[in-house]
């Protein structure tokens, strides 16, 4: 066998859309977390991942202190918490019903520094994520059924 029958494989990273961008996880940078990861004294255990933004990642865990799920924003370590938290005149805004409720916040430590994470109501659920999820079209079609008939 020659040299010109091996095939040379590059390793090539492509990063996803929908993750954060894994060279981030760096000292002031996100914590690295996992499902099962305990928080707060073991007070919070991360059950799911909600979601990311360029200074936070967002998980839903359960409270167990309160028998209840809750949302968890952990900041990056560099993050300005003053970016975070709402202001007085916030807090009584017109849209405030709209916006999950902030219910608390602890800071901890970890690899990449100090990290405050906010603790607040889980958003609900948009119509179009079960929709488009659906195998089978059926959340659609459940949908549909709830609708009063038009009168065209």
């Amino acid at each position: 066998m020659t040299d010109s029958s091996y095939i040379q494989v590059e390793d090539i990273y492509h990063p996803e859309a929908d993750v954060e961008n894994s060279e981030d996880y760096v000292p002031g940078g996100y914590h690295p977390t996992l499902i099962g990861d305990t928080l707060c004294s073991g007070r919070y255990t991360v059950v799911h991942k909600l979601g990311f933004g360029g200074y936070s990642t967002i998980w839903l865990a359960r409270d167990h202190q309160r028998q209840r799920y809750v949302s968890l924003k952990i900041l990056t370590a560099r993050a300005s918490p003053d970016n975070h938290f709402p202001m007085k005149s916030d807090l009584a805004h017109s849209g405030k019903r709209f916006t999950p409720s902030l219910l608390g916040q602890f800071s901890f430590h970890g690899p990449n520094g100090h990290h405050r994470c906010l603790v607040g109501e889980p958003a609900g659920a948009n119509v179009a994520n079960p929709k488009e999820d659906s195998p089978n079209s059926c959340f659609r079609r459940t949908l549909l059924d709830l609708l009063p008939p038009s009168s065209s």
